[in-house]
């Protein structure tokens, strides 16, 4: 070996040892909040000669740093992270380490994304034909309600097509619903906004002796997800495994005098607050019904939910917004809140509105300009 590639191997080998040390860090660190329990993960062992893709649910921003911390045991994948998320300063130099696949979030940045996202579902394809590991959200996003969907995106039938020697591990995480990490326990979770309370947190509790939460961790080799026909066949399984133990929406004390005993919450209220379609204009309906025909190639009802019924994905969600801007002047604030056929007639005549907020879901192009 010469000594250019002596060097090389001594900068991975430091950076692995790194990684490994970092990791047994955050496990350490999390372990003060969160009683972790891991299912499965000793069947799972490294596959030489293929590539790995971990799908995992998504209940908290938190649960990517927890299968990460364990996943380090064992693998190095590279990670599919969100834009906004790995932004943030202290967050941004952690996930350097992990060389992510760094992804929009279509919801919020509309067209200018498209682009980007179509790059970084071919990132993940050649990365596992190079026989790289890869952890991605099939569902793109937080838990809305306590169970997982993920509708009609197409981004795993897309890759099981285009990588089809991958092997596939389902990841169900239970028991971080209703933490301040999730949409229960924050209507805009942080973590780089938390860091001051969670150090607090931490000294208040005397480092060891805090309330934790019960966080379970269950690994599943799948045989059966690349065997089966479309997107929407596909996502329903991964619906099915997800969603095979549900839990509600918990809060745990964060501090010792408040004893550990976890309080079951009410569910908060997803979706949109509707006015009656039958107020918006017969012309606008109309318009509406044939651009969603035009897209999913078939007849629409008024019910009939985007992706569960006609099988809608993201792109085609981001096509439908521009469509409502060019044509109605509207400019949709987040083009997936959109579930239903009547949705999308409420948003082309304005009488849709976010419950989080009271705003309009569908604002004036013409008015948000001035």
């Amino acid at each position: 070996m010469d000594a250019a590639n002596l060097v090389d191997t001594e900068i991975s080998s430091s950076g692995s040892r790194f990684k490994t040390i970092l990791a047994s860090l955050f496990r350490f660190l999390l372990s003060l909040r969160y009683d972790i329990e891991v299912i499965g993960f000793e069947r799972i062992s490294a596959a030489p000669g293929r590539g790995t893709l971990f799908l995992p649910n998504h209940p908290a921003l938190i649960d990517p740093l927890i299968l990460m911390s364990i996943l380090h045991r064992k693998f190095t994948p590279r990670s599919l992270s969100d834009e906004e998320q790995v932004s943030k300063p202290i967050v941004r130099q952690v996930v350097r380490l992990i060389n992510p696949i760094i992804i929009p979030d279509i919801g919020k940045q509309g067209r200018s994304s498209r682009k980007r996202v179509v790059w970084a579902l071919r990132e993940v394809v050649k990365s596992l034909n190079r026989n790289q590991d890869i952890l991605m959200y099939p569902a793109g996003r937080l838990y809305r309600g306590c169970r997982e969907t993920i509708g009609a995106n197409s981004g795993v039938e897309y890759i099981v097509t285009h990588a089809p020697k991958t092997r596939i591990i389902l990841i169900r995480t239970t028991g971080l619903w209703g933490s301040s990490f999730s949409h229960a326990g924050d209507p805009e979770p942080s973590i780089h906004a938390n860091i001051g309370r969670i150090i607090g947190y931490v000294f208040a509790n005397l480092i060891f002796f805090g309330p934790r939460r019960k966080v379970t961790v269950e690994f599943s080799e799948d045989h059966t997800l690349k065997t089966l026909a479309d997107r929407l066949a596909i996502n329903a399984h991964l619906e099915r495994f997800y969603n095979e133990r549900v839990m509600p929406n918990t809060r745990v004390p964060y501090y010792w005098w408040q004893g550990s005993a976890p309080a079951i919450l009410e569910e908060p209220q997803e979706g949109c607050s509707l006015g009656k379609s039958g107020q918006v204009p017969a012309v606008t309906r109309r318009l509406v019904a044939q651009k969603i025909e035009e897209i999913v190639d078939g007849e629409v009802q008024i019910n009939h939910r985007l992706a569960n019924d006609l099988g809608m994905d993201s792109l085609n969600m981001l096509e439908m917004a521009e469509w409502l801007e060019r044509e109605f002047g509207v400019s949709i604030s987040e083009a997936l809140a959109l579930q239903t056929v009547e949705e999308v007639i409420l948003a082309a005549g304005g009488q849709l509105i976010n419950p989080s907020d009271g705003s309009s879901l569908a604002a004036v192009a013409s008015d948000s300009s001035k």
